[in-house]
């Protein structure tokens, strides 16, 4: 079996697109196919109207498509058919906002590098980044620059793929498709940043950022506000390990008794914490993050 019946046959819902990817998009749009669980309730419909913008990772489209095939065969998946399902899932995206969407809201796919993420912790010694460490790991983030690489030599204009600078100010609502928590930092750059969950479905606001920390499920995060300090400590599971649980279990305990919300500016949390170690007598290292 080639690459391409390999992905031409991999697991969809109802969009012609991978499942993790289909099953979000059906929290706007009702597709053209057999959902690939009929009993599945759609967590909430989402009304494309209220944004302006449509932020699109192409890593998590890749991601998604490696996903939806066998694990056996996911190894074997050579950049090149990646790559074509690829343009054709982007394709596919754009003709839906189009069609359903009355055009509404503009799609922009875009790739980032995170190297300049470890170059702004450098003096940091706490902060811990996720390595390859694994056959597996080396294997998928070769296809994963292949498939970039592609992407960026072929036809990108016709898929209107963009670097997109994520720090740009614009003053619209956007909606934002991505696996990266990292990406979520990015509401500043918007009037309303809003994400669309991969596989699930749900929309969460800066408000429910909190769950992409790591042990979200396990510990009770409402009031560590989402930011890039934060994520950092608390880490995920994409580009950040975690801190010691003594010292997130410590911050969990000091933004309660400070009264910390969702949203609880950087500036408080910052002063919060130099002078609660302060008045413990420790030097924080924080200024370094």
């Amino acid at each position: 079996m080639t690459d391409m019946s390999v992905l031409i046959n991999r697991t969809m819902s109802a969009f012609p697109l991978s499942i993790g990817t289909s099953l979000a998009f059906e929290s706007l749009f009702t597709g053209p196919l057999e959902p690939y669980d009929p009993d599945r309730e759609i967590p909430q419909k989402v009304n494309i109207e209220d944004y302006k913008i449509f932020l699109i990772n192409v890593d998590t489209l890749i991601r998604n498509i490696k996903g939806s095939v066998d694990t056996s065969i996911k190894e074997s998946l050579r950049p090149k058919a990646i790559y074509d399902t690829l343009i054709e899932e982007i394709n596919i995206i754009k003709d839906i906002l189009l069609n359903e969407g009355n055009n509404y809201v503009t799609p922009y796919f875009y790739h980032r590098s995170y190297d300049f993420v470890k170059y702004s912790f450098h003096r940091a010694k706490n902060v811990r980044f996720y390595t390859t460490n694994t056959k597996k790991q080396e294997i998928s983030n070769n296809q994963d620059k292949g498939v970039i690489n592609l992407l960026k030599k072929n036809n990108t204009d016709i898929v209107n793929f963009v670097i997109m600078d994520l720090h740009k100010k614009v003053r619209e609502n956007a909606l934002i498709f991505t696996h990266v928590p990292y990406d979520l930092l990015s509401y500043t750059s918007f009037n309303k940043l809003d994400l669309l969950e991969s596989h699930t479905g749900k929309l969460k606001d800066r408000s429910l950022y909190y769950t992409k920390f790591y042990d979200a499920k396990k510990f009770d995060l409402e009031t560590i506000p989402f930011q890039r300090k934060m994520l950092a400590t608390f880490g995920d599971h994409v580009m950040f390990r975690p801190f010691p649980i003594i010292i997130r279990q410590g911050l969990i305990e000091l933004s309660k008794n400070m009264g910390w919300t969702a949203v609880t500016s950087e500036s408080k949390v910052t002063n919060d914490i130099k002078r609660y170690y302060s008045d413990l007598g420790y030097k924080v290292e924080y200024d370094h993050m």
